[in-house]
Formats: C-alpha cells, structure tokens, sequence
C-alpha cells in the first residue's frame, strides 16, 4: 500500500505544473497585419476556468505554451481551427462575426 501512494504522489508532483497551467500574465502577441496586433492573454483564460492543457492537448496539439503558431489565419479560425474551434459563437464569442473583431484585434 506504501508503495502505491508514494507513486501516486510523485507522479502528482511531475504533473503538477501542468495541471495548474495557465501562468499568471501570460501572453502571446501576434502582429496580426493590417487588422492590428493580437494579444493572447492566458490570465484572462485562466479566470474563465480554462488550463493550458484544455487548448494544447486538444486544438494546439504537440505544440508547447511558449512556442505559439507563428502563423494563424482568419481563414483558418473561421473553419473551426485554432482560436475558432473554441471562439465558434456557440463555447465563445465567434471569430466570424465582425462586430468582435476588436476582441481579440487592437489596432496601436
């Protein structure tokens, strides 16, 4: 029995910081072209209840926290990819409806 909850903790312990994910004030910035800069704002996500693994496990597959897509298209989002398998206006705000651009896009 002994042995079995020292596993269990040690391997609580390497999971640990996963399992908390979203670090407090992380963002990720896009330049975001002519629609004006992006800023991804974990904290944000993170008080909406969100883990980083929910988005890198699942829609960012084999991809880390700290090494964002360099590119990302509206394209892409619209068809359910990337921010808009979640931003679907159905989980989130949708990426497709105009009027939220400003959500996500802030022109300098």
């Amino acid at each position: 029995m002994y042995p079995l909850i020292v596993l269990i903790a040690l391997t609580g312990l390497l999971f640990y910081k996963n399992a908390l994910a979203v670090a407090p004030g992380r963002t990720v910035v896009w330049e975001g072209g002519g629609a004006g800069r992006v800023v991804f704002d974990g904290t944000l996500h993170k008080n909406k209840g969100f883990k980083c693994h929910d988005c890198h496990t699942r829609v960012f597959a084999n991809m880390e926290p700290a090494s964002p897509p360099t590119r990302m298209s509206m394209k892409d989002m619209d068809a359910g990819n990337l921010c808009g398998a979640c931003h679907n206006g159905k989980d989130a705000f949708s990426v497709s409806v105009k009027a939220n651009c400003t959500r996500c896009h802030k022109k300098q």
